[in-house]
């Protein structure tokens, strides 16, 4: 009799660990992005520090809350991704990481001014996480989502969506289209030239967001005039 008590005890207590363990590991998740938004915010709020330190810092940052080698092989997707020997890609990965981390330095003033909120994380699979954050600027806020997966050395994030664009697909277009015509051996040297623009989607939506900055400094800075 006393061995069923203990055992109905244990199963009834199941579940509440199951939940616990799931809400620790949410915020473990949650507190590794934001932790890394915070500093990059904090960085670039920096008033002592030039733009090249500036970006050499955020760069930092970037190294440990991306995972650039996943984001490099989810570009070119299950289509392209194992007909590339494993020389070309390494190659890919290595061209893929230089592009997006000067693509990220590139924008780090997008956020300079703003503020950031974040929200609670939604879990899309035991492994996976999704955060939004909203970039506020002015009357205006956009919507930025981090993709988070769990890996054995930590959290890291493996994509971005910036008002529903995401990163990783935005390049994986642009490969896609290049890849239909072109060889592997053009792609990859075709980025080593650098030739390879910003996806365009994501080039108007950059622009979209640091022009409404601009233009919510301006109404800030008449609206202080009429004050005084």
């Amino acid at each position: 009799m006393m061995r069923c008590t203990i055992a109905l005890l244990a199963l009834l207590t199941l579940p509440q660990a199951a939940r616990c363990a799931a809400a620790a590991e949410s915020a473990a998740a949650k507190k590794f992005v934001q932790d890394r938004v915070e500093r990059v915010l904090a960085i670039l709020k920096d008033a002592k520090l030039e733009k090249s330190a500036q970006k050499e810092k955020v760069i930092k940052v970037a190294d440990e809350m991306f995972d650039l080698p996943l984001m490099a092989k989810l570009s070119l997707g299950k289509r392209h991704w194992p007909k590339f020997s494993p020389e070309q890609r390494d190659k890919f990965t290595d061209l893929f990481v230089t592009t997006l981390k000067a693509s990220y330095a590139d924008k780090i003033d997008l956020i300079t001014d703003e503020t950031v909120e974040f929200e609670e994380l939604e879990r899309k699979s035991k492994t996976k996480f999704e955060m939004i954050t909203n970039v506020v600027s002015a009357d205006k806020r956009y919507k930025m989502i981090y993709k988070i997966t769990a890996r054995d050395d930590g959290w890291r994030v493996y994509d971005v969506e910036i008002e529903g664009i995401s990163i990783v697909r935005s390049y994986g277009s642009q490969y896609d289209q290049f890849l239909a015509d072109h060889s592997i051996k053009d792609l990859l040297e075709k980025m080593e030239k650098k030739a390879f623009g910003q996806p365009k989607e994501l080039e108007i939506k950059s622009e979209e967001i640091k022009n409404g900055s601009k233009a919510g400094g301006k109404k800030g800075a008449v609206g202080g005039e009429k004050g005084e």
